[in-house]
């Protein structure tokens, strides 16, 4: 009779381990007659257990074999084994019609019947005995469960292939940070091997007399350990038994005390791929040394390669250098997914900067907590500016470096590529750095889209204004100096929003506003700076259609519908053209400014059958936010981009009526 696996883990690693036992090469190959074969008359599977320290903390300390309220060792030893027998008759011709819980099989064994069959010779106490967390891990109790649901509860249906199999585990799982853990993986073949190594490891610790839990007291790196010990083997062998897209599931339990728990965990393919590799490469044994440095409060490799984030053993500290560049890229290319291009851009920074300066200085460019320092960050960013000039560094390699962060407003970047630049400064000669995965992504996000319209618009009309030389002058080199900021840029936006769409105040927000409401301008200015050094080159660039406009104008309903009357009846009044001399020209001169607006919301001349929109308190309070704050730039801000872009649209609709016509 062949013995198919259950999908349950617990279950198939008890079969796994009496695969492993019968020497099979494929877990599937497993019979009822192996199974007996192996286990034989239960005499050493028993003594194993009893001694195994985790067996307790799998089936509790009230397991029929480790019940201390059964003083005689010997027949607790006899009744587990004649209970296990009995299950191990039971496989296949199970008598009750329902269903297994643990395999979905339609049959489950008579548990109370068959413990009273089994025990029956034995001089032990005649009671029902049911399938609880002392026969099946974490399969409830029937004592706690009738507390919470008492007329719910019910022992739990198992058939008897997997109560029996489910005795082996003790010789199967490993301690993973003071947890059992058992492991389930899409590949039937790695996760046999993997439990194969375990079972043959176990095996020669028993023999040796210890019964320890393996990996007590090593916390998470003896899986890691594991991992590669395995990856060691299989090349060895010659096999590669991880199929594209393997992961490995770790279901971390406890069945001890009044709180048995189970978690799962996923180690990813790209970091069974990273640890594979590293075999392959010879690295194996970096890590090793690596690990056994950690730290009880470090965040370890297990971890890191669990939630694929960065792992700080590897970046230089004090003395350390940190990992070798081999080990770093193969890293850094599969567990965080940084690509090739990213970490020669890195390399290429830091080689570039080092060899301008004196040893002295680069050696306090170093130090870990250098680029926390918006001066050294300040320092690249000049260096990427002066590449970008000579063609030698684009806004998309910045990008790759620096990726776009799309889950917060404005625009803001992932700042991970400073510590690459670190790293790299310290191995700026090292010709050894091979970039094992050089696959980068370039695709045009939203905010990118966004970022090159303003770019790209702004430059064309300066240079169609003024020409190139001008804008090399007036905008790249002010920008060098830090001469441009804010008011500029909102020059930029209203004056062109007289012509072009787009140049909205919820589009401001969207590109200049922090999560908080706060101003940021920085990294947009310094992106644009990078991306015009490469445009003022080109003769003709091409620009980009805004598909999606934020038309918000960012001021209280009833100010925009007020302005927006002003507007229709000064137009209508006095035509567009005054309108764009008398208002939009004297506003962008600083001839008129908030003054000239408070008297058209506060005086009803324009309009005496109304009353001023606003008292002076109003009007106060309209030109501070909710926390305060004067917001009489940002307002004046506001209201002109709104009559810049009303007079856009009138203008529009002008020239069509006249073309109708």
């Amino acid at each position: 009779m062949k013995i198919d696996l259950t999908g349950n883990p617990f279950v198939d690693t008890g079969l796994a381990v009496i695969a492993a036992r019968a020497h099979l090469e494929d877990v599937r190959d497993l019979t009822l007659d192996t199974i007996r074969t192996v286990h034989g008359d239960g005499i050493q599977l028993t003594s194993w257990n009893s001694s195994l320290k985790n067996f307790t903390m799998i089936f509790t300390s009230n397991s029929l074999l480790t019940n201390p309220a059964i003083k005689d060792k010997a027949k607790r030893a006899k009744s587990y084994r004649a209970v296990l027998g009995g299950l191990l008759s039971k496989i296949g011709i199970e008598e009750l019609s329902k269903r297994c819980e643990a395999c979905g099989t339609y049959r489950s064994v008579d548990f109370v019947t068959l413990c009273r069959t089994a025990l029956a010779g034995i001089e032990i106490k005649d009671q029902p005995r049911f399938i609880g967390r002392d026969w099946f891990p974490l399969s409830g109790s029937l004592g706690s469960d009738a507390q919470a649901l008492p007329a719910a509860s019910r022992p739990v249906n198992l058939c008897a292939k997997c109560l029996f199999a489910i005795h082996y585990l003790p010789l199967g799982l490993i301690l993973l940070d003071g947890r059992l853990a058992v492991f389930q993986s899409t590949s039937i073949e790695f996760w046999y091997e993997l439990v194969r190594d375990i079972v043959i490891e176990v095996e020669v610790r028993i023999t040796a007399g210890i019964y320890d839990t393996f990996g007590a007291k090593e916390g998470s790196k003896a899986l890691v350990k594991r991992l590669l010990s395995l990856f060691r083997r299989l090349q060895a062998e010659q096999r590669s038994n991880l199929q594209p897209g393997t992961a490995l599931q770790v279901w971390r339990f406890t069945n001890s005390g009044a709180s048995p728990e189970c978690a799962i965990e996923e180690i990813p393919n790209p970091a069974l791929v990273f640890l594979q590799k590293a075999v392959q490469h010879g690295l194996d044994q970096e890590i090793e040394t690596l690990i056994g440095n950690e730290g009880k409060k470090e965040r370890t490799l297990f971890r890191c390669i669990t939630e694929r984030k960065d792992y700080f053993r590897l970046y230089p500290k004090g003395k350390w250098t940190g990992a070798s560049p081999k080990l770093f890229a193969l890293y850094q290319a599969h567990v965080c997914e940084r690509s090739g291009r990213a970490l020669t851009l890195a390399h290429t920074l830091a080689k570039e900067r080092a060899k301008e300066l004196r040893p002295k200085d680069l050696e306090r460019l170093r130090r870990e907590e250098a680029f926390k320092e918006r001066s050294v960050r300040n320092q690249f960013q000049s260096l990427i500016a002066e590449l970008s000039q000579k063609r030698k560094f684009s806004l998309n390699d910045y990008l790759v470096l620096f990726p776009l962060r799309e889950d917060v407003p404005g625009i803001q970047v992932h700042g991970d590529g400073w510590r690459l630049v670190r790293y790299y400064l310290h191995h700026v000669d090292d010709s050894n750095i091979e970039i094992t995965c050089s696959a980068s992504s370039e695709g045009c996000s939203p905010k990118l889209v966004l970022l090159r319209f303003y770019s790209i618009r702004i430059l064309q009309h300066y240079v169609q204004e003024r020409g190139k030389e001008r804008f090399q002058s007036e905008v790249l080199n002010r920008i060098r100096r830090g001469e441009i900021g804010a008011l500029w840029l909102r020059r930029q936006f209203t004056s062109l929003a007289e012509t072009y769409p787009g140049f909205s105040y919820g589009m401001w927000e969207q590109l200049c506003r922090n999560e908080r409401g706060g101003l940021i301008l920085h990294e947009l200015l310094f992106q644009m700076r990078i991306l015009w050094s490469g445009l003022l080159t080109q003769a003709h660039p091409s620009g980009i259609t805004l598909q999606n406009c934020e038309r918000s104008s960012g001021l209280p309903t009833a100010v925009e519908t007020y302005l927006r009357e002003l507007f229709a009846r000064y137009t209508e009044q006095r035509g567009l053209k005054r309108f764009h001399r008398d208002v939009l020209v004297r506003l962008r001169r600083k001839e008129i400014g908030l003054g000239w607006f408070e008297h058209q919301i506060r005086n009803t001349g324009w309009k005496p059958s109304q009353l001023a929109l606003f008292s002076a308190d109003e009007w106060e309070n309209f030109l501070r936010d909710e926390n305060g704050r004067p917001l009489a730039e940002e307002r004046l801000f506001q209201m002109h981009l709104l009559f810049a872009n009303l007079y856009r649209g009138a203008t529009v609709d002008h020239k069509e009526q006249e073309e109708s016509s």
